[in-house]
């Protein structure tokens, strides 16, 4: 039975660290993204695959977490699917905060 993309995942990026870490671990990003789009998230926990599923069907954030090497790489689609996001655990925040100054620049967010 062949695997079925679940979401799209609009424009992918990838933070510095993010991309360090699978260089360093001779990992594909697109590995990880193909993983991520047809609903393999990884070490997610029990309520993170429930909440990944409901937002498949309804709309909400999606959050995939990767062994890379030693280290974590989450990858995170936007509940809009306008962005996947692919960066080290500790750099979420940080993330966030260019992301919504980024489409507030473009004219195409808001802040929440």
């Amino acid at each position: 039975m062949a695997a079925e993309i679940l979401f799209q995942m609009g424009k992918t990026v990838a933070t510095h660290g993010a991309a360090e870490d699978m260089r360093a671990a001779n990992v594909e990003p697109a590995t990880l993204l193909n993983r991520h789009m047809m609903g393999d998230w990884g070490n997610a926990c029990e309520a993170g695959l429930t909440t990944n599923a409901e937002s498949v069907l309804n709309g909400g954030t999606i959050i995939g977490q990767y062994d890379v090497g030693e280290e974590e790489i989450w990858v995170i689609t936007n509940a809009d699917r306008q962005l996947t996001v692919m960066l080290r655990p500790e750099e979420r925040k940080q993330a966030e905060a260019h992301a919504v100054a980024e489409s507030l620049a473009e004219g195409t967010g808001h802040a929440e």
